[in-house]
């Protein structure tokens, strides 16, 4: 197919015409050809011939458009009426003819038409002698036959007996194994051949449509210095109007950049003559973001210039504040909550009360950074790090022109020229003279004061923890906070770092390992590391640590025994891979059960499973009721000769029955006390006179006499009755 003669009527550019051919309710289409007038499209079309339908075929010729619709270029309807007579090939040339009136039109179009007749068997449900284009060598039949089969076309002509007989005429198999015929192939075909000219017309309308939006960018928007049309996205248009590419652009506002003082400073448009002024946001889309950072800093620089008293700088990050004065009544109400919660806010570098001069102070010159990565607190009045707590910065400034105590920083007249510079910078105050006693002399080679205890090993030296000389390793300053008071900094106190790389008040320290735990239940929490949670171990601390950690291996062993006694070991979280304590059973061992001091003979004893101690644990008590089974005293109450303490079996303290159960390291129940206890029924609660009379020991079940229900009693050891050794 093709067209001649087509009438133009674009405004701008050219015709993109393509062609429509329908054949009793079948549709065809060719694709576009660009920018011509006599397109030539050479396509190939077949269609269905039903020789009882209409035998008239419509060519159709239409202009392509991307925005609009296409525009209708002429038509012609063709009767093929007197093609069916033959198979022979009919060529020929057909004016374009007008669909209405006011319709433009001109040229010709150009097709050839070829009919194939072949008559298929009426043996398929008596259905009429279907037509159609040949396939190769076959003919493809109606798909409205009941049973298409495809016939030799030469056999069809020479009258063979295939053309009538179903049985002898071939077959393509499908996937699915049931036969093919070659219509379903052929529609299959026809369907994929116009699906993929559908898509090969969206991508060029998209590509029509994308050049036709670029050529109009490229008319709107043109660059005035270069004439160039660019993207919008590229451009900036100031309130002139004036149009300019980034390109041009560039250099011109980093020239300005580099010449101003200030964003103030006003930076007029490229263009000769033109008053208009270039924006911060447009310097912003142009200029590299470093730049245009730069830019901008120069405006507040200017501006703390203008405003020193109201804007500032951090002095680690340079992150500009602006200074907000608060109300008397915000004051007021900070103040009164810090001396409420005993805040250390209220007492300044020298451990005094603040004054009130120095309030004032704190109140309209301490801040702290906004920012989160730096959060630096400092002196907005002298810019000094960390804020001088307790000084105006006149004071502090005097401060640190005089000697002060390296511990209390507080002033110092005078010194003991007699003692080492390492100690003799230390006030006459008790608390500091005792830590004078602890303190090592010792001088670093950075001229820094050591901060270590006395009589500390070379190798156990605390290094040097100024901020300038700390080793890597060491992830505490002198500045920090002790992590276990929280009162002092670390370099206000002698102080050790431990094995695990943390530093800590060596008083501290002491203290925390001599209070040991804080409950009833013996418990280890105090030996780790408040920070790693690993346990504490320098050798300043060994008289300290040694009762500690013999007690931990004591209670270890005994809960391990207990732990076999019980038949725990296969406890499913000790036993699997999955368990908690797969493995480690001591550590469940240790979980599971609990142990108190006994307050006469000071050792450790079994005092029930640590769930029953949940309830009690914050609970006040008093040492004294913690006392162990043997010195409890009753009948047999003495120290087994073979098992020790550990297994002597005790009488529930509110019934005639066996104790299973002890809690809260001074109570035994049984089963059936233990269970009203924790539903509600108190027991342990009721007087005396309110539990259960013992009948006697004739029927008594434990068959001997005991102290009356309420108070403790020892049966004895367990293990001698049962004949069980460990």
């Amino acid at each position: 197919m093709q067209a001649r003669g087509l009438s133009n009527r674009e405004f701008l550019g050219k015709l993109d015409p393509y062609a429509i051919a329908e054949f009793q309710k079948q549709k065809r289409k060719t694709s576009s050809v660009k920018g011509t007038n006599e397109p030539v499209w050479n396509a190939q079309f077949e269609f269905d011939v039903d020789p009882e339908g209409d035998t008239t075929l419509n060519l159709t010729v239409w202009d392509k458009e991307t925005i609009f619709k296409d525009d209708f270029m002429g038509g012609v309807n063709i009767a093929l009426k007197e093609f069916l007579k033959d198979e022979n090939t009919h060529d020929n040339w057909y004016a374009l003819e007008k669909r209405h009136k006011k319709s433009k039109v001109a040229g010709d179009v150009h097709c050839s038409a070829r009919f194939f007749k072949e008559q298929c068997s009426r043996d398929h449900g008596g259905s009429p002698p279907n037509f159609r284009t040949v396939e190769g060598d076959w003919v493809v039949v109606d798909v409205r036959a009941p049973s298409p089969v495809p016939i030799s076309p030469s056999s069809a002509r020479a009258g063979s007996p295939q053309a009538s007989s179903p049985a002898s005429s071939p077959s393509i198999p499908s996937a699915h194994g049931s036969p093919l015929s070659v219509a379903d192939l052929s529609s299959k075909r026809i369907a994929d051949q116009l699906k993929a000219e559908a898509e090969a017309e969206k991508k060029l309308r998209e590509e029509e449509e994308e050049r036709l939006f670029r050529e109009f960018l490229a008319r709107e928007y043109s660059c005035v210095q270069c004439g160039q049309g660019k993207d919008p996205e590229s451009t900036v248009q100031p309130s002139c109007g004036h149009i300019l590419c980034y390109t041009c652009m560039l250099p011109y506002a980093r020239e300005w950049a580099a010449k101003a003082k200030d964003t103030s400073d006003p930076i007029p448009c490229p263009l000769p003559k033109c008053q208009a002024k270039l924006t911060e946001g447009i310097m912003k889309r142009v200029l590299p973001p470093a730049e245009f950072d730069a830019y901008l800093n120069k405006g507040l620089e200017a501006l703390i210039g203008r405003e020193s008293s109201a804007f500032f700088k951090c002095p680690k990050c340079s992150v500009i504040m602006e200074k907000i004065a608060s109300s008397i009544a915000d004051r007021n109400a900070m103040r009164n909550s810090n001396a409420n919660n005993n805040n250390n806010n209220n007492v300044g570098a020298d451990g005094k009360p603040l004054s009130e001069e120095a309030l004032r102070h704190r109140e309209e010159f301490r801040f702290r950074c906004r920012s989160p990565e730096c959060s630096t607190e400092f002196c907005s009045g002298c810019m000094k790090v960390p804020y001088h707590l307790g000084y105006t910065c006149q004071q502090y400034q005097q401060y640190q022109a005089s000697r002060h105590c390296r511990f209390c920083a507080s002033p110092m007249s005078s010194i003991n020229p007699l003692l080492p510079p390492s100690l003799a910078e230390i006030c006459n105050e008790e608390e500091c003279q005792k830590k004078r006693e602890m303190v090592c002399p010792k001088i670093h080679r950075c001229k820094h004061f050591c901060g270590g205890v006395r009589g500390e090993a070379e190798d156990a030296h605390l290094p040097c923890l100024d901020d300038k000389c700390r080793v890597e390793c060491v992830t505490q300053s002198n500045t920090d906070f002790c992590n276990i008071c929280w009162v002092e900094e670390i370099g206000a106190a002698p102080s050790v770092l431990l094995a695990c790389g943390h530093v800590f008040h060596y008083a501290c320290v002491l203290k925390k390992l001599k209070e040991r735990w804080p409950h009833a239940r013996i418990t280890f929490g105090f030996m780790n590391c408040p920070l790693c949670k690993k346990q504490i171990d320098h050798p300043s601390l060994k008289s300290e640590l040694g009762p500690c950690v013999a007690l931990y291996d004591d209670i270890r062993a005994k809960a391990l025994q207990r732990l076999e006694f019980e038949g725990l070991k296969k406890d499913p979280d000790v036993a699997l891979p999955t368990g908690k304590y797969f493995n480690r059973p001591a550590d469940y061992a240790m979980d599971r059960f609990a142990y108190y001091p006994c307050f006469q003979c000071k050792r450790p004893y079994f005092g029930g499973q640590r769930r029953c101690d949940a309830g009690e644990q914050n609970r006040p008590f008093d040492p004294k009721d913690l006392i162990c089974g043997s010195c409890a005293g009753g009948a047999l109450a003495t120290t087994c000769a073979k098992h020790g303490k550990d297994y002597i079996e005790h009488k529930c303290q509110y019934c005639c029955s066996v104790a299973t159960w002890y809690c809260w390291g001074k109570t035994h129940f049984c089963d059936d006390c233990h269970t009203r206890q924790q539903k509600g029924d108190y027991v342990s609660r009721k007087a005396k006179n309110e539990l259960p009379v013992c009948p006697g020991p004739e029927k008594c079940p434990l068959k001997r006499r005991h102290p009356p229900n309420g108070e403790p009693f020892t049966l004895g050891c367990i293990l001698c009755a049962n004949l069980q050794t460990f």
